[in-house]
């Protein structure tokens, strides 16, 4: 890994200025938790699945793309501000 070269090498680097990684960390640590509650209240109250199945599987697919979005956006970031 070198040193920033100046230019926007990657899709992961920035979103209006902002550090992709910073915006997508938020959706993994909220999205990921979420589903994971809903997988459980769905399974404690089977009545539920047919209301809400759908939105803790669209919440469990997002979090994980974005956790996929999040690594690589994490490593760009590194090369931009370099590893601690």
């Amino acid at each position: 890994m070198g040193a920033y070269s100046g230019r926007v090498d990657s899709l992961f680097d920035t979103v209006f200025g902002l550090p992709v990684h910073a915006i997508v960390v938020h959706a993994v640590v909220v999205l990921v938790p979420l589903a994971a509650l809903g997988a459980i209240l769905i399974a404690v109250r089977p009545s539920w699945s047919r209301r809400f199945g759908i939105l803790v599987v669209v919440a469990a697919g997002i979090g994980a793309a974005s956790s996929v979005v999040a690594k690589e956006s994490g490593e760009q970031l590194a090369v931009r501000v370099g590893v601690p």
